[in-house]
């Protein structure tokens, strides 16, 4: 990351910072970067300089955003209006972590207290317009501000990703993913942001995103096995050959085939997270020793503030798993993540017999091989029990998403889960299309209420079970 030499840690101006914050477009010095990680995934996206992998497009934004862009917007009363704020508020480089760097980033990113509170019905629209040019950093002040990164102009009808792919805008699509954009949002005319970039001629911006779109499962399948699938091909989900020795938890392979859409696709989010923390843990207790390691240890996923208690406990009863029970969950997941994809069975699905559970390349053995025998004697790997480990299936619910109205910072929403499979081959350029422009736009409509209608089902659906629970537990604790 050479490119990124001269730019000091956004929150306390260290030198030499060898961590970053994605969404929040800075960099941070180890102090710094164990504080965002305390506040969660939530508010800050941490990602190692050094031992994590970049891809070009977003080494690009966060350099643009870290060079100054990024603090003029986190930090904007700070630099404007230093006569509303202390101007000793911004903590020095070697200043205590719990004291002054804790409560100053709590400040910044958890309470936005410095930012541009800007409330305008054009909000929306101003972002609809502004990412078709590279001012990221004006897009990064109109998201913190509350910009929709999935708003539907309504006369236009497009979406703002569908803007930026269709302009050739790179960073800008980066920086949207970041803040929850959908890859597989549709326009009036039910064209996706891939179809937009193929149609402008922007062949590797078209590519980018489709891997945006399958980024929540290639970063399991990653996590699982080194490797992440050719999305240039038909085939955008790795099943590993060790899986196929997966077969002492039938129940759990049987609740996840039940689950509704949106419940696996935030378990699966939830996975995400804590093989997001895991990597995140190896590289900075490398890069620490003695009793540094315990001091920047984040030992399981903080509270999520707008999740309910059984899904923050069930995300961090997954620090109680070993890696290779972990790999275990997540194989179950991309299983039926591949079924619904494919629209198939569960015991259609083949696995990718010369990929292995992070195989040795001489031996064919791995961490997270599952036919390897257990310390107590256990053959395979044993996911603990249902009453330890539940699925949170009741609990999920669209209004545990929702941010109340003294947040202003749209959390990173994940990549959807993929139903139904997508190639080149049937990407039809939009002026190709002959339809009329009013009736799409209605049918959109009619679409996108029909989504809201089947979301309000689920939440119903999810709060009778979330009371089947509470009484399970309820009756538990009077025995």
């Amino acid at each position: 990351m050479s490119d990124l030499c001269g730019i000091t840690c956004g929150d306390c101006n260290a030198s030499d910072p060898e961590w970053a914050s994605l969404n929040r477009g800075i960099l941070l010095c180890k102090d710094c970067c164990y504080v965002h990680r305390t506040l969660g995934p939530q508010f800050t996206r941490v990602k190692s300089l050094k031992h994590s992998q970049w891809h070009p497009n977003l080494k690009k934004m966060l350099y643009t955003l870290a060079s100054g862009a990024a603090n003029h917007v986190w930090e904007y009363t700070l630099l404007i209006e230093p006569s509303k704020v202390d101007l000793n508020s911004k903590p020095l480089p070697n200043e205590p972590v719990e004291t002054r760097k804790r409560k100053f980033i709590t400040s910044k990113h958890f309470h936005c207290q410095f930012i541009r509170r800007q409330k305008s019905d054009s909000l929306n629209s101003e972002l609809h317009s502004t990412v078709r040019t590279s001012d990221i950093g004006t897009s990064l002040r109109l998201l913190a501000s509350g910009g929709d990164p999935n708003y539907f102009h309504p006369i236009l009808g497009t979406r703002i990703l569908h803007v930026a792919a269709r302009s050739g805008q790179a960073l800008q699509v980066e920086l949207l993913f970041l803040y929850g954009a959908q890859t597989d949002g549709l326009d009036y005319l039910g064209q996706t942001p891939v179809e937009h970039a193929l149609a402008a001629g922007h062949k590797e911006l078209a590519l980018r995103l489709l891997e945006l779109r399958y980024h929540l499962t290639d970063q399991l399948s990653y996590f699982v096995c080194s490797q992440v699938p050719d999305h240039s091909t038909t085939k955008h989900i790795i099943i590993p050959r060790e899986s196929k020795l997966i077969n002492g938890r039938k129940k759990q392979e049987e609740m996840l085939r039940l689950q509704l859409p949106l419940v696996l696709e935030q378990f699966a989010g939830d996975l995400y997270d804590e093989v997001d923390r895991r990597e995140l843990e190896g590289a900075m207790l490398g890069n620490s020793t003695g009793s540094d390691a315990s001091k920047y240890s984040v030992a399981f996923l903080p509270v999520h503030s707008y999740f309910p208690s059984v899904r923050n406990q069930t995300r961090q009863k997954f620090a109680r798993l070993t890696n290779d029970e972990l790999a275990s969950l997540i194989t179950f997941v991309l299983i039926e993540s591949k079924r619904r994809h494919c629209n198939t069975i569960a015991t259609e699905i083949e696995v990718d017999k010369e990929i292995f559970f992070h195989a040795d390349s001489t031996t064919g053995r791995s961490k997270h091989d599952l036919s390897q025998s257990n310390n107590d004697g256990r053959v395979g790997t044993q996911l603990p029990e249902d009453d330890e480990f539940p699925l949170y299936d009741s609990v999920a619910s669209d209004d545990d998403l929702n941010l109340t109205e003294e947040q202003t910072i749209l959390p990173s929403q994940r990549s959807a889960l993929e139903v139904t499979s997508i190639s080149s081959s049937n990407m039809n350029p939009i002026s190709n299309c002959e339809t009329n422009g009013r009736a799409q736009a209605l049918s959109a409509k009619i679409i996108e209420t029909e989504i809201k209608v089947e979301e309000l089902k689920e939440k119903n659906y999810s709060m009778k079970l979330e009371i089947t629970v509470l009484h399970r537990m309820v009756s538990l604790s009077e025995k």
